[in-house]
């Protein structure tokens, strides 16, 4: 009895050793993980080769080929996406590919310990993949050694239904010019995963021809139960293309048949849509009718319904939509406000307007004053257009779109100072920092010759949105009025790397050279 305890506290002792012993390799393993997500892909590569280093040697091929997997398959993966990214930034050059090479190397160690794993096989395809075509840029005279298409149909045969591995190998077949391969698989995807219809149509070897065998993998997974509901939206969204609206909406609307509890308010008002487009008004007002009804956001729903209308050109339909809505008791004042500015947009301004003032009448409201300011900005009418503008800033001191309007009606009247005023203001109100703001700013100030304070808010908005080309070249600008043209040299320089075509940048350059 007395050996058996014994024997028994030798066996914990060592299982105790022996989970101790992993504790820090996986803590160093897990610190990789997370460098991994956050695509600190250096850091992670150092972490897992850490990991793999304070692995036990005398258990890790007993204890450890988990922990060795997981370490291999990530190690090689960060390798993956790390010659991935120096070869997009840098472009191609032995250095990703000498990376490849070491990706390759530890997913192969971990294909040694797990060769049904799915997603070390996936990774290990991508990556002989890159080797593949490195290889063939590099060496373009030497037979290349790097084939996937063998490692592809290994992953594929691991995941059946696994639809990333599948647009993976179509852009492999298209690369490799390999096209006829491709329209049994694009079907078979269709089958799986219906939903990939909206990706696929946008990938580069997408054509119409195509189109047949997308139609028949949707029909197979309608058939088969397959996420029916996307298959039907896919087909409706094909013949919508074709503008064959009929066919589009006899598919859509059994979209909207096939478990009705999942419609959402969405989805009638793309019904709504393709009735429009058929010509079919009044059963578009009622499908537009549901989306309200279903709609949490009422107001939210009418404008993006208005948007329907005016995308199609619609402004006189919409108007009788409005009185279906009225005779519905769904009428209010956002749905007012759509009228106004549907005649607006309809190029009948004055009865836009009369219907804004209709609105004000019952209740002053500040969106309606500054649609007011909107249209007096069109017709030019300056004096209009700071009044509506000044309404609505008092309605609603919080917005800084109205002073925003405010002030660029003070500067069409040339009053500087106060369109700096309330420039100010807009930036001041504004939840983040815009770079519009201080560029609009910047002019109000240029025009009073502040040319140092013009020059702040155009270093301000270009460090918003360095990109801007044209913030760097009036930052270069201000700094000439100035006199300080070592300082406009240096902007004018980034002015002409971000768009080295512009000839007035040169231009700037050269009179800021003759002054040194």
């Amino acid at each position: 009895m007395k050996q058996l305890k014994l024997l028994l506290i030798c066996v914990l002792s060592t299982l105790l050793i022996i989970c101790c012993s992993l504790l820090w390799p996986r803590f160093l393993y897990q610190e990789g993980i997370n460098q991994f997500k956050l695509k600190n892909y250096t850091q992670a590569i150092d972490h897992f080769k850490r990991a793999e280093q304070a692995m036990p040697k005398s258990i890790e091929n007993w204890f450890a080929q988990a922990d060795l997997f997981r370490i291999y398959t990530n190690h090689g993966q960060a390798l993956y996406q790390l010659a991935i990214k120096e070869w997009k930034e840098q472009g191609l050059s032995p250095a990703p590919f000498d990376i490849l090479l070491k990706a390759k190397s530890y997913l192969d160690k971990a294909d040694k310990i797990e060769p049904e794993h799915y997603i070390n096989s996936y990774w290990l395809t991508r990556t002989y993949e890159g080797l593949e075509k490195a290889y063939a840029w590099l060496y373009p005279k030497k037979n290349n050694p790097y084939n996937a298409d063998t490692f592809y149909q290994k992953a594929l045969n691991l995941r059946p239904a696994g639809i990333t591995v599948r647009y993976a190998y179509v852009r492999y077949l298209q690369y490799k010019g390999l096209k006829a391969k491709i329209p049994e698989l694009v079907q078979y995807m269709m089958e799986i995963h219906p939903p990939s219809y909206r990706n696929l149509k946008k990938e580069d070897f997408y054509t119409d021809d195509l189109l047949p065998y997308i139609e028949q993998g949707l029909h197979q997974a309608i058939a088969k139960e397959i996420l029916p509901r996307d298959a039907l939206k896919a087909l409706a969204d094909i013949y919508a293309t074709k503008n064959d609206f009929e066919k589009s909406i006899s598919y859509y609307t059994d979209l909207l048949n096939h478990t009705p509890s999942s419609n959402s308010y969405y989805d009638h008002i793309h019904m709504g849509q393709l009735y429009l487009k058929n010509k079919q008004y009044e059963k578009g007002f009622d499908a537009f009718k549901k989306s309200l009804l279903l709609t949490e956001n009422s107001n939210s729903t009418i404008n993006r319904i208005y948007t329907v209308f005016k995308r199609e050109k619609l402004f006189e339909k919409f108007l009788n939509f409005s009185v279906y809505l009225q005779e519905n008791n769904l009428g209010n004042r956002n749905l007012d406000m759509l009228v106004a500015r549907c005649w607006i947009d309809k190029g009948q301004p004055q009865l836009g307007k009369a219907r804004l003032i209709q609105i004000i009448a019952a209740e002053p409201y500040a969106p309606a004053y500054y649609l007011l300011a909107q249209t007096a900005q069109k017709e030019k009418d300056w004096d209009q257009m700071e009044i509506a503008s000044q309404k609505a800033t008092r309605l609603d001191p919080d917005n800084p779109y109205y002073y925003y309007l405010l002030s660029q009606a003070l500067n069409n009247q040339k009053k500087y100072a106060h369109a700096e005023e309330v420039a100010t203001k807009t930036i001041q109100h504004s939840p983040k920092e815009n770079s519009n703001f201080y560029n609009y700013r910047a002019w109000t100030r240029w025009s009073q010759k502040k040319y140092a304070d013009a020059a702040e808010d155009w270093k301000k908005a270009f460090s918003i949105n360095h990109k801007h080309s044209g913030f760097a070249y009036r930052i270069a600008l201000a700094h000439e009025q100035e006199g300080l043209f070592k300082e406009g040299l240096a902007y004018i320089q980034k002015a002409i790397d971000l768009a080295p075509d512009k000839q007035n940048y040169k231009d700037l350059q050269k009179r800021l050279l003759s002054h040194k």
